[in-house]
This record gives C-alpha cells, sequence and structure tokens, in this order.
C-alpha cells in the first residue's frame, strides 16, 4: 500500500481494507522534510514513531514500514501526538458571560483570548534547508518563527479533529521553509491565536502605555481587538491610539468621534468620546502584511 505521509496524518479513519493483503505501507513525503512527535498505528499498534527519528524525518520517496493484517480487525489508521517536539499554548480563564465589568482601573492591560502565545521546546530545532513540516498539536492559531532565514507560509496550514470543542487540543501540520539551514531556538517561536481580545485602560496621568500583544499578524484572516476604557474623570476628554501603518483599522462601536493622522510610518487615531460615563471605544486590527499588532495609548 502506498501513502502520503501528510494523507495518513489527516485521515483519521482510513481504512486499509484486510483483504489487500498488505504486508508494507510505502510512504512518501512528497519532498517536504518532517519534523515532529507523532506516532502512525493500525488500531492500536504503533508502526511508525517520530522519536524513533530523533524526531526529524528527511525527504523520502520510499518509506517502507512492514505491517501485519489482521483480517477480524478494522484496520484503520489514526495518529497521536505528544508534546516532546513543541508543545504550544495554554488555555485562559475567560470571564464568565456578564460576570466581566469595565471598571476603569488606570493602566490595566487585560488578556481577554482563550490561550497564550507560549512555546516550549523539547530542545532546538536545527533547522534543514528546504520546505519542512512541523507536526504538533495546537489549539486554533499561527505558527511565527522570528529568524531571517525562516519563512513559514500558511497556504497548505492545515488543523485536524475529531471534536471542535476548544478545550482539546488539534493536530497542526504547520508549512516552514528555510533559505538556508538555521538552529530554532524557543525564543524564535510564538504561535497566536487568529482571534485576540485585549482591554486596556488609559493611564490616568496622560503618559503612553504601550501594549505589546505578542501577536504577529501574517494572514488576512488574523484579527485583534481592543476595547479602550477611558478614566470617566479625566480633565483631558480625548485620547489616541498609534500603530504600525501597515495594519488596517475597523472602528466597532464608539459613542462619539475620531479623526486619523500619520506620523512615522504610524497611524494615529484621536478618539473624542461623548457620553462622559460611557468613554470607552472598540476596534480592531488587521493584518495587511506581517508585522506585531502592538499599540500605543496616550492622552
Amino acid at each position: 500500500s502506498y501513502l502520503y505521509l501528510e494523507y495518513a496524518l489527516s485521515t483519521q479513519s482510513f481504512e486499509l481494507g484486510a483483504e489487500r493483503e498488505i504486508r508494507n505501507i510505502h510512504f512518501s513525503t512528497e519532498g517536504y522534510n518532517y519534523y515532529g512527535d507523532f506516532q502512525i498505528l493500525i488500531d492500536d499498534t504503533v508502526i511508525f514513531d517520530m522519536a524513533d527519528y530523533d524526531y526529524f524525518l528527511p525527504a523520502t520517496d520510499d518509506l517502507c514500514i512492514p505491517v501485519e493484517i489482521d483480517s477480524e480487525a478494522e484496520n484503520k489508521i489514526s495518529v497521536n501526538v505528544g508534546d516532546d517536539f513543541i508543545k504550544t499554548a495554554q488555555t485562559r480563564n475567560l470571564p464568565e458571560e456578564g460576570v466581566h465589568t469595565f471598571d476603569y482601573e488606570s493602566g490595566k492591560v487585560d488578556y481577554m483570548d482563550w490561550f497564550d502565545n507560549d512555546v516550549t521546546l523539547s530542545s532546538d530545532i536545527n533547522l534543514v534547508q528546504g520546505e519542512s513540516k512541523f507536526v504538533f498539536r495546537g489549539y486554533h492559531g499561527y505558527l511565527n518563527i522570528d529568524n531571517d532565514c525562516v519563512d513559514t507560509s500558511l497556504d497548505n496550514w492545515m488543523e485536524i479533529s475529531n471534536d471542535d470543542s476548544i478545550e482539546d487540543y488539534k493536530i497542526v501540520i504547520f508549512d516552514v521553509e528555510a533559505s538556508e539551514s538555521c538552529t530554532i531556538t524557543e525564543e524564535d517561536i510564538t504561535y497566536n491565536s487568529q482571534c485576540v481580545d485585549i482591554e486596556v485602560h488609559t493611564d490616568e496621568n496622560g503618559e503612553c502605555i504601550k501594549v505589546d500583544s505578542d501577536v504577529i499578524l501574517n494572514d488576512s484572516n488574523q484579527i485583534v481587538y481592543y476595547t479602550i476604557v477611558d478614566d470617566p474623570n479625566a480633565t483631558i476628554q480625548y485620547y489616541k491610539v498609534a500603530f504600525d501603518s501597515s495594519l488596517s483599522f475597523n472602528i466597532i462601536h464608539l459613542i462619539g468621534t475620531y479623526d486619523t493622522s500619520y506620523s512615522n510610518e504610524k497611524t494615529i487615531i484621536t478618539f473624542h468620546p461623548t457620553y462622559p460615563n460611557y468613554k470607552m471605544v472598540k476596534f480592531s486590527l488587521i493584518s495587511e502584511s506581517g508585522c506585531s499588532a502592538d499599540i500605543e495609548v496616550y492622552k
């Protein structure tokens, strides 16, 4: 039987069929190198384990694996993915609906997305030149590698799961291309949520608040939502938000007016709330090119 490795990883109920009397499975990686901690099983029997390859499988057209087919069994291929390669984000505790309030607290920054961006590596990744695929577990998100030699393409990004619950990790297959061999460390990698919600409260003294969201927007579907809350007793009746001009923005909700200016490759929005007891605005940043979705808020 001849299978593409990515097809085997993405197919959770593929039946080999005992009547075919298969004695070997020949896998092709289609020119990709593979990195990851995963096993391929037939029913409960492990037939392939990346641990045997130190979690790196060079590109091959014919990886031959002997198998024994039991005519009484279902002979279904399945995949187990572990954490001995990349371990991604942990869930955050979301506020219960109706409980979260916008009581003003000077300088507060609260992340309201449902996972953090932390990535743990069991060891540095020695990435070879060429196209590779990373296989790991994660929630719905994007892998970003901060290395001049590496391009993380989203064209062939895949997420596989039999359960839509966000409480469960999914299998993620992510394309990575290296212009030359390099070493990737834990500090180089972030794993970003597709959608992040951040609440920011202005500083009562009018000093600049820098909000480092740790989100790299490198896909047009990624959005960062910001809720900016202003001091209802502030003497300055406006505040400003500045961010990279390569990002576009949408105003979601504002009681008042705003105007836009540009300076030093920054977009600056000046908000003028009109209702003293409801000085809050919701807006979103949307990627046009890969850059950090960080903002500055100041009076």
